[in-house]
């Protein structure tokens, strides 16, 4: 292979290997023919080489041995070496390199370079590799590039201030003035900058905040002018001037309206001329017009606007581009607590999404529907209906049944949809049923389309909700002896109407009573059926536990079937499945202690409503003793022997929060972080900072404040690429202090965006000393731990 191989030719060789075998020879003969060009000092090719390794870099290949180069290419004298340099450091280097000193003095220099086109590229370079110590070193130079004549410098400049800002919130002073020099320019590309700097630092300070609201009447002013201006041919995109300006300018106004009510009064006429103005047969009115929607939500708006904007989503489902659909489901979703009939209008534009090709917007749809499900369109009265016929027809679409629309999808939608319906539509009928019949009728059509896939969780809600309906054992047990004839492949509706049959099925054999199946069995009949299912090849081990079990009842349900219910079972004391052996062992020893017996296999107890809310305040106490004990190691950081900890209880009366469960569709606090910023306070109500790392922020801000009982709220924000997930804050106070935590509202936090997650915690100070804490946070950042534990000295 010649040393002087272009790129070109390497690219062909690559893509001619037929196996993955071949190209990584190819690659390891071309690295160390690079490596020994290097080690040679061959200059003649260096440009060549480094161009090389970036493409092997984009190739997932390690590329480590040519930062050295490309920090020589940067020192070139030559344009051409130092464009392939800067893009080899933004490819190559990060901000944990060791050669960002090296890299800021270059920096520095270009920075200051008569030649615009090398200070654009170093500032290019700046704004996506930029660390903390680079941001401090180099902010002067940026400050003095914002004052330049050339319009295209300043753009990066002001680009390249947002990386700074958000390294360093402390240099928001270097650029906060020099912002509204940008708002008065006429050249859109440098208001577009502005824009985008003065949004940036408003998330980090709360002084950036105050200016802003000063600029209020001038954001509106543009804003308005974009929207009536006539035709402008260098700005007009689709019929709407300016789109990614109007975009970044109605942003700004959902941050400045979030933060400051008194402000949203005035953003409501503008965001109503906006929603009002802007069409919608492109992407460019789309753009707009979603914006204001978030921003709509954002501020302190009128109801009225509200319900405005979740008809503007609707007419975003009608639409025939896909990505526009996906954006408006997901919408919708986050929104639905805001007017759920606002939403429920819109809900046969809903179920047609279910027949579109895109498996995305089918299963956002499906997610959608069971936001939408409640007590008043989960079930269907007929009396219902023809009163609505004949005086409210408008509202027979309003409260129909969902359910029916699910079902109907159920039947041809495809596997990987199956599982999920029947687990969220189980749930939502055992919270929301109007009968239990009606809830027995739904979960018994469940069975027959999507029996095999139902959950073992599933499985045993379903058992136990079986149980509980008394008055409906008959009912149950015969619909379940009809569907088990039908078929036994499906193992969790073997489970299901084994365990029925075993616990009530002494009621089958009696006459059935008017409204149930016309079934009545003999007792040698439910045995025969029991025993096919026990000995088929298709029985899982677990249905077979479910068959012994029932069996064994069965047997105390008719004595004269005893003898051959034992029969069946002692060919199982010697299986080789270790547990149906021992059940069966079990249950035939039984047969022999016959008092004993009828105890043991008599039916279980009814879990009553009474029973049902005790058994979940257990689970809270018991969820209470487990967070107690997880906080003991970090409360004995402040010198607590016995690793008491102080009065650090979880509050769940208001959220039930279970520990590692993710937020899902139907969490209210889910829905209510919609279009939250993370860190964008009020003057009044900013709070402190105490935490940051890789975006990850915690800020804690005073509620309330005496001199013996405090509430603090702390506000978590993740400004960084990655999503952190698994996120837990812990919190110590010293042993004179109590310290009551509630749970956060999530412990997911987005990347890259203005939600937040919020935790409440009191602190009673009986001795009156100064507040002290130690935060302790985890979470799970792009696929790695982080644990890291932070002292807060001072709360005022």
């Amino acid at each position: 292979m010649p040393h002087n191989l272009k790129l070109k030719e390497l690219i062909c060789m690559i893509r001619n290997c037929k196996t993955a075998a071949e190209e990584r020879n190819v690659v390891s003969k071309e690295c160390a023919q690079i490596r020994t060009a290097f080690k040679n000092e061959v200059l003649e090719y260096r440009t060549r080489n480094v161009a090389k390794i970036l493409y092997l870099y984009m190739l997932g290949y390690p590329a480590h041995f040519g930062q050295l180069e490309v920090l020589k290419l940067i020192s070139s004298s030559q344009f051409l070496d130092k464009r392939l340099g800067y893009l080899g450091a933004m490819l190559l280097l990060d901000e944990q390199s060791d050669l960002q000193l090296l890299l800021t003095n270059c920096l520095k220099s270009d920075l200051n370079s008569r030649f615009h086109y090398v200070t654009c590229t170093a500032l290019c370079t700046l704004g996506n590799i930029c660390s903390t110590d680079m941001a401090r070193d180099l902010a002067v130079e940026v400050e003095n590039l914002l004052k330049s004549h050339n319009r295209t410098i300043v753009k990066k400049a002001a680009l390249c201030a947002c990386r700074l800002v958000r390294k360093s919130p402390e240099l928001v002073e270097n650029f906060l003035f020099l912002v509204e020099d940008l708002l008065d320019e006429r050249y859109h590309g440098l208001m577009l900058t502005g824009v985008t700097l003065l949004i940036e630092m408003c998330l980090v300070s709360k002084e950036a905040l105050q200016f802003s609201y000063k600029l209020l009447g001038k954001i509106i002013r543009i804003l308005k002018m974009l929207l009536t201006c006539g035709y402008s041919p260098e700005n007009e995109i689709g019929g709407i001037t300016d789109p990614f300006l109007q975009v970044k300018l109605i942003q700004l106004l959902g941050v400045l309206g979030h933060v400051n009510p008194q402000a949203s009064s005035e953003l409501n006429s503008v965001l109503t001329q906006v929603s009002s103005h802007t069409q919608s047969f492109k992407n460019a009115g789309n753009a707009v017009l979603y914006e204001t929607v978030r921003a709509i939500f954002k501020v302190k708006a009128d109801d009225e606007l509200k319900i405005f904007a979740i008809n503007i989503l609707g007419r975003f489902l009608s639409g025939n581009d896909k990505n526009i659909r996906y954006i408006a489901l997901n919408s919708l979703i986050r929104c639905v607590h805001v007017d759920i009939k606002a939403v429920q209008r819109h809900r046969d534009t809903i179920i047609e999404c279910l027949k579109d090709l895109d498996v995305s917007i089918r299963r956002r749809a499906l997610e959608l529907l069971f936001v939408l499900i409640n007590r008043d369109n989960i079930g269907f009265s007929f009396f219902l209906y023809w009163s609505m016929c004949f005086f409210w027809e408008d509202l027979i679409t309003l409260y129909s049944s969902l359910t029916h629309d699910i079902l109907q999808f159920l039947h041809v939608c495809e596997s990987e949809f199956k599982p999920y319906i029947c687990t969220q539509l189980v749930r939502a009928c055992l919270k929301d049923a109007p009968s239990g019949r009606w809830y027995v009728d739904t979960v018994l059509q469940c069975l027959k389309l999507a029996g095999s896939y139902f959950e073992p969780e599933l499985v045993c809600e379903v058992i136990r909700s079986f149980g509980s309906l008394s008055e409906l054992h008959s009912y149950i047990s015969r619909n379940l002896f009809l569907l088990l004839e039908d078929d036994i492949s499906a193992q969790p509706v073997v489970q299901i109407s084994v365990w029925c049959i075993g616990e009530f099925g002494e009621v089958l054999p009696t006459p059935s009573v008017k409204d149930e199946p016309h079934v009545t069995p003999t007792e040698e009949t439910i045995i025969d059926l029991l025993e096919s299912i026990l000995q088929s090849s298709t029985t899982s081990s677990l249905s077979r536990e479910y068959l012994l079990t029932a069996l064994a009842k069965l047997s105390a349900r008719f004595p004269a079937t005893t003898r051959r219910i034992r029969a069946i079972m002692e060919p199982f004391t010697s299986h080789i499945d270790v547990e149906l052996q021992q059940r069966s062992l079990e249950y035939v020893s039984l047969f022999e202690q016959h008092a004993l017996r009828d105890a043991i296999l008599e039916r279980m107890p009814l879990q009553c409503a009474e029973e049902s809310r005790l058994g979940k305040e257990e689970a809270s106490l018991t969820y209470k003793k487990k967070v107690s004990e997880a906080t003991s190691d970090l409360l004995a950081l402040f010198g607590s022997d016995t690793g008491r900890p102080a009065f650090s209880t979880v509050h769940n009366e208001e959220t039930s929060a279970t520990p590692g469960r993710q937020p899902t569709a139907n969490s209210v606090g889910g829905l209510l972080s919609l279009f939250d910023e993370p860190t964008a306070l009020s003057a009044a109500d900013a709070g402190i900072n105490v935490y940051r790392h890789e975006g990850i922020e915690i800020r804690v801000q005073s509620l309330s404040s005496s001199t013996e009982e405090s509430t603090f709220l702390a506000r978590i924000s993740n400004a960084g690429p990655f999503a952190a997930e698994s996120f837990v804050m812990q919190i110590a106070v010293p042993k004179s202090m109590n310290l009551k935590l509630y749970p956060a509202s999530s412990n997911y936090i987005p990347a890259n965006t203005l939600e937040t997650v919020t935790q409440k915690f009191q602190i009673f100070n009986a001795s009156k000393q100064t507040l002290r804490l130690r935060i302790k946070v985890s979470y799970v950042l792009n696929g790695k731990r982080i644990c890291d534990i932070q002292d807060v000295n001072e709360l005022s």
